[in-house]
């Protein structure tokens, strides 16, 4: 008989989380998100390098790269290019989580 088993430690310490669905690997393994702009007017997307911790279930807890207040390109990322014109269609902020 084998079973597997999964622990999580419990943290005073908040933790930024990004969906899964977000996250855009290049071939050396790196991690990327694309955030949206709009303080010039319209909004544009930058891309972001992230360093990632573990997943949490949908998500990845972000390590540094990010801030609470950025907003995150969910769908479409993948096609997208530095500076480009975007429309907001779902605005969530991202997930801060202190309970895991």
């Amino acid at each position: 008989m084998s079973a597997v088993a999964i622990f999580q430690a419990q943290t005073d310490q908040p933790v930024l989380l990004i969906p899964r669905d977000a996250i855009i690997r290049n071939e050396e393994g790196g991690a990327q998100v694309w955030v949206v702009d709009s303080d010039g007017g319209s909004p544009v997307v930058a891309s972001r390098v992230l360093e990632l911790g573990p997943p949490r279930g949908t998500s990845s807890v972000v390590i540094s790269g990010l801030s609470e207040a950025d907003r995150v390109v969910v769908r479409g990322n993948e096609s997208l290019r530095e500076g480009q014109a975007v429309r907001i269609v779902d605005q969530t902020a991202p997930a801060m989580d202190s309970s895991e």
